[in-house]
């Protein structure tokens, strides 16, 4: 990063919902964030700083996935639970399974479009 400064506001900025939010926990003027946020560089490294936050987040999110299905399961199978509750999870269930074949059959669209592509360009 060009200075302390920077660093400090790409800081601010990972942990704020707002740019003058950022700016109150850095120290710095709302108005030197936003010439920042001009500069390709601390652009840059701002996005890569929040591709390694969303990526860390995930991974802790796919982490829990195991023992967030051991509990609608097992609140699917208790029969004390009330049945509008039971009926509400398996819906949720059935649409998550249907978003993730959706999107499973979207990536294969798209790979075998990718192929078809590099096939052409390549003159196979």
């Amino acid at each position: 990063m060009k200075n302390r400064n920077m660093a400090r506001a790409i800081e601010a900025l990972l942990v704020s919902p707002t740019v003058g939010e950022a700016g109150k926990v850095c120290g710095l003027a709302t108005r030197t964030i936003y010439n920042y946020l001009r500069d390709p560089d601390f652009k840059a490294e701002l996005s890569r700083r929040q591709g390694e936050v969303v990526k860390a987040t995930t991974t802790m999110l796919v982490g829990m996935s195991h023992e967030a299905n051991r509990v609608l399961l097992d609140l699917l199978k208790d029969e004390t639970v009330p049945a509008s509750v039971r009926a509400r999870i398996a819906l949720g269930i059935k649409q998550h399974v249907a978003q993730a074949l959706e999107l499973q059959d979207i990536l294969e669209r798209v790979e075998a479009l990718e192929n078809a592509n590099l096939s052409k360009e390549a003159g196979w």
